[in-house]
């Protein structure tokens, strides 16, 4: 069985932060489902990890462009990457043309 990357997949976090919804846990082979549903919004699909400082640094950057378009149809999608052995070959699997 696929281990979940660490939280997860966290669906909008900030924009679920922000306006009190909760926030959508979901394990990382159902991104790409979740990609190819998202035909009229942009995704903005940012990986991060607890362990990569410039990733954490640049959070509160993310919460503010969350932010200034929430209103647009714009989804911020934030992928844990805790587990690093895992990442090379889920994110090869996922964008393998």
């Amino acid at each position: 069985m696929l281990k979940i990357l660490s939280l997860g997949l966290y669906l909008s976090v900030f924009q679920a932060i922000g306006q009190h919804k909760k926030v959508e846990i979901v394990k990382f082979e159902d991104l790409q489902q979740l990609i190819n549903h998202a035909t009229d919004t942009t995704l903005v699909v940012h990986f991060w990890a607890t362990w990569c400082r410039p990733c954490v640094e640049e959070l509160p950057s993310l919460e503010k462009l969350s932010q200034e378009y929430s209103t647009k149809k714009v989804r911020f999608l934030m992928v844990s990457i805790d587990f690093p052995k895992d990442l090379k070959e889920k994110v090869t699997e996922l964008y393998t043309y």
